[in-house]
């Protein structure tokens, strides 16, 4: 009896099937993994908007909604209006108390590409950050946060926008960008 050592057709056609199947899934595989992204994000931003109208209706002053960079990483900070002792008529945003988690850093790989108040940029032009001030009533100021992330060659965007009267961020539409 003869043993042969080659693959036969029928075996090359089905490796070349199962590898033409994989290729046309993978793509899709990480756009799906990028729409489920989003929603947490948009839940986490709303958890840090409620957290900033709750502090500011219960001590009854202004706060504030700070886009701002540290060390590399875009996040999204709750600051409380405080007044100088030393000067009345200075008045600057300051830190929570101690332990109140009043932070959310943006998962790897997602940054901020513009902060729009009043329809205009302010992202590139403060270094000290952009604020959505929430007043003693819990209203927030309205704006818009644009975010980006690119994995696999894939860049996709989403413009979030502050409802003044709601006091949340609602999530627009998911723009892609195949590089």
């Amino acid at each position: 009896m003869r043993t042969s050592r080659a693959f036969t057709l029928i075996e090359v056609l089905i490796v070349v099937a199962v590898m033409a199947l994989m290729t046309a899934t993978l793509p899709r595989l990480a756009i799906y993994e990028t729409k489920n992204a989003w929603p947490t994000i948009n839940d986490e931003l709303n958890d840090i908007a409620y957290l900033a109208r709750q502090e500011a209706i219960m001590h009854g002053t202004m706060h504030q909604l700070l886009w701002h960079r540290v060390d590399g990483k875009d996040e999204l900070t709750v600051r409380r209006l405080s007044q100088d002792p030393d000067d009345e008529k200075k008045k600057s945003f300051i830190p929570l108390a101690p332990g109140i988690p009043s932070t959310y850093k943006l998962p790897d790989g997602v940054v901020v590409e513009s902060v729009k108040l009043e329809k205009e940029d302010k992202w590139l032009r403060d270094a000290k950050g952009v604020g959505l001030v929430v007043t003693p009533d819990g209203l927030v100021q309205t704006g818009e946060v644009l975010l980006a992330r690119t994995k696999r060659n894939v860049t996709d965007k989403v413009a979030f926008t502050m409802q003044a009267f709601l006091g949340n961020w609602k999530r627009g539409e998911i723009k892609l960008v195949v590089a």
